[in-house]
């Protein structure tokens, strides 16, 4: 008799997600995952697995009694170590209606743990660059049931046969036992390089030296070697949410202060080695890739080759601008950017976040609420003609995945966006479904499908820099005039210096304020005034 095997659906498609669903994938079960955005894939190597994953438009879409959901969503700890886990808590709520059965792989401090609702937690005890082996062949396996009843499921059978060592016991005792690896490694990190610093201040050792004594003595077992403080996704969080709930512990409270003392002999000694073994080998690896680009820049800088591609530069505009006409550039710009919203949204929408590719959920609404704040609350301006928000209209050009349109629509009546890119739309509605008073709508990079005289607001940050021809601006701001009330406003951002570079797929035309005014007032608008943002940015505010 064969055994029926259960169907897995992940929720949170990060980098743990993802190494548990290719992991499940090739121990012979049929995953499914859901989230709010199309996530970057983060484990190359298994791309024909992951085309074995099939994505859930809804969270319950793979819903039955044979289905586990396993929670993979991300916590965020602030700089005081206070731990938000609302992502998580929302993923829950999701699934509040589910008749499978809900394991929790977040980490999550024990006192948050009974504002939750599932019936197991498995915290993990994965490393990046092998989380997926580690997934499959799992070297601590620790359980923590809620109901100790419940029979486990198949593949949960699978991982403690594999598994070194397997603890049951409740999701208190898993939440301490995670902490307390991430908090141990932590400590051994810290104290082996305190150790290691204090031999070449006092010691007058050099850094060769201080390895070669301390691996002798550890015999370069990980975490234990001297080298680079400790970074990365888990240690420094969840090093700092633990000893905030323990501040009468004073060496708990100590490493933090010494992993950021020796970060600056790490700033003297930049040769130090990773703590963890295989790591080392990886970044070798890396280096020797950089030469390339080395080379291939010394090569760009030669007199000889500046001087070809200045003389060739006319000739390459003529036949690319030959080539490229309105309509098509557009569609081009549209292709672009639902490849961009499949390989990475929350990076491309705006790319000056501080994590840059690793951008999460928690630090796309932390930049989208503060641009929402510096660029539209904060604004005298607008403030000062439209007043009162709360009955207002604002129309958002080039909405992306919503990161700034969930805060407009806190403080005004009715918040409609539009974007060229169908992929970023769709995120957007999967990101923004419980806002009542959001319209998404995808367009055709330079029209506004509203009424006349409809929004109170046109406002539009970082996509006319990538917008492909001026024929479309023009389109745009002649759309503005249209469906902008009397007595409304608009404040667009455009790009200034170095002006289009079709070799650049989202690369769009630049402006001077002088330009700017004109195409704005020959469509029908008043130019109020423009304002610097930057040396390759500037702001427009225009009325009619």
């Amino acid at each position: 008799m064969n055994e029926r095997k259960e169907k897995i659906v992940i929720l949170g498609y990060g980098w743990v997600g993802q190494a548990n669903a290719l992991a499940l994938v090739r121990m012979g079960y049929e995953v499914f995952y859901y989230d709010v955005v199309i996530p970057k894939k983060n484990y190359q190597e298994y791309e024909e697995i992951y085309r074995k994953i099939k994505s859930l438009r809804k969270p319950l879409d793979a819903e039955s009694p044979e289905t586990w959901y396993l929670i993979c969503v991300g916590d965020r700890v602030s700089s005081d170590g206070v731990q938000d886990i609302s992502l998580i808590a929302k993923a829950l709520d999701a699934i509040r209606e589910a008749k499978g059965r809900i394991i929790l792989r977040s980490t999550v401090l024990p006192q948050h743990l009974s504002k939750l609702n599932f019936d197991y937690y498995l915290p993990e005890f994965l490393h990046e660059l092998k989380a997926v082996e580690e997934c499959l062949q799992p070297s601590h396996l620790i359980i923590g049931k809620k109901n100790p009843e419940l029979l486990d499921p198949g593949f949960l059978n699978v991982w403690r046969a594999r598994s070194r060592k397997v603890f049951d016991g409740t999701p208190y005792q898993a939440s301490y036992i995670k902490y307390l690896s991430n908090v141990w490694n932590a400590l051994r990190i810290a104290f082996v390089n305190e150790w290691g610093d204090a031999m070449i201040r006092q010691g007058g050792l050099s850094s060769s030296e201080t390895q070669e004594a301390i691996n002798f003595f550890f015999e370069k077992k990980s975490y234990l070697r001297y080298g680079k403080s400790f970074g990365g996704h888990c240690l420094p969080k969840d090093a700092l949410a633990f000893m905030a709930m323990h501040k009468d512990a004073p060496l708990f409270n100590a490493i933090l202060a010494s992993n950021t003392a020796h970060q600056e002999i790490e700033k003297i000694n930049a040769d130090l080695p990773t703590w963890f073994s295989f790591w080392e080998q990886n970044k070798n690896s890396e280096k020797d890739m950089a030469v390339w680009p080395y080379l291939w820049s010394k090569l760009n800088a030669l007199k000889l080759i500046k001087s070809a591609r200045k003389k060739a530069k006319p000739l390459v505009h003529f036949f690319i601008n030959r080539m490229i006409n309105e309509r098509n550039a557009l569609l081009r710009a549209k292709k672009n950017w639902n490849k961009l919203g499949v390989a990475n949204a929350r990076y491309y929408v705006n790319v000056g976040t501080k994590s840059n590719e690793l951008v999460d959920e928690f630090e796309l609404k932390e930049t989208g609420l503060a641009d929402y704040k510096r660029y539209i609350m904060d604004d005298d301006l607008i403030s000062k003609k439209l007043g009162n928000l709360k009955e207002k209209s604002v129309l958002e050009i080039g909405g992306g995945i919503g990161r700034m349109t969930e805060f407009l629509s806190k403080n005004f009546k009715e918040v409609c966006a539009i974007d060229i890119s169908e992929v970023m739309t769709e995120q957007a509605k999967k990101r923004l479904a419980e806002f009542s008073n959001i319209k998404l709508i995808v367009n055709d990079g330079q029209s506004i499908p509203f009424a006349n005289n409809y929004f109170d607001l046109v406002y539009s940050q970082q996509v006319f820099k990538h917008v492909p021809t001026y024929g479309a601006v023009n389109n745009y701001f002649k759309e503005v005039a249209r469906s902008l009330k009397a007595g409304g406003v608009a404040k667009i951002q455009l790009r200034t210096g170095p002006g289009v570079q079709k070799w650049k797929p989202t690369y769009g035309v630049s402006f001077d304020q002088d330009r700017a005014k004109q195409m704005a007032e020959k469509s029908g608008l008043r130019f109020i005034k423009h304002q610097f943002d930057g040396d390759r940015n500037f702001w427009i505010w225009l009325d009619k």
